[in-house]
């Protein structure tokens, strides 16, 4: 791809403090959102915020 056609990168930074119960089913939900845009290209990065849940 050039520089014209190249897709962007959208990078979905998520917050988390004692949310490893929905942590899977948000990804789950979020992920096929944003494949189905054609024109990005996506990463997820998770950001423990201190979590006093263990994970």
């Amino acid at each position: 791809m050039s520089a014209r056609t190249a897709k962007q990168l959208i990078s979905l930074v998520v917050p988390l403090y004692n949310e490893s119960d929905v942590i899977q089913r948000f990804f789950a939900c979020v992920t096929p959102l944003l494949e189905a845009i054609d024109s990005i290209r996506f990463e997820s990065v998770f950001v423990n915020d201190g979590s006093g849940d263990g994970r």
